[in-house]
């Protein structure tokens, strides 16, 4: 189920409870999966797309629309570089911390398949296709 991962999920509840400040990254990585994403996953742990030209994409708070209903959704098209070799299927993605490895997913979801290649387009994702919901 999309939602936030369990590192997020501590912090947040860490900070109800005033034990901790909450530190939020700025800017969020978005990691594109092959495999579908877990709670319990990091950015070192998630399996991410292998075409050759593919690198996690930056979002800034502002690549974000504002939350309601318990969901957020991007507010601006989200385009990655093009494939140039290879090919990767598509099933999920990651707001991970860190432009690659390591680093705590924040929020992930599932993508319908959706195979890369070079015949493709780059992949986007347009206004409001990616929705997070809190869980």
């Amino acid at each position: 189920m999309p939602g936030m991962s369990d590192a997020v999920e501590l912090k947040f509840l860490e900070l109800l409870t005033a034990k901790t400040a909450y530190t939020v990254t700025s800017p969020l990585f978005l990691a594109l999966t092959t495999v579908a994403v877990t709670e319990s996953m990091t950015g070192l742990t998630i399996t991410e797309a292998g075409y050759t030209g593919y690198a996690r994409l930056s979002t800034p708070g502002t690549s974000w629309g504002a939350a309601a209903a318990g969901q957020i959704a991007n507010s601006s098209a989200l385009t990655f570089a093009a494939c140039t070799a290879g090919t990767s299927t598509l099933l999920g993605f990651a707001l991970v911390t860190t432009a690659s490895g390591a680093g705590d997913i924040q929020a992930f979801g599932t993508l319908a398949s959706l195979v890369v290649s070079t015949t493709q387009t780059p992949v986007t994702f347009a206004i409001g296709a990616l929705v997070i919901t809190a869980d």
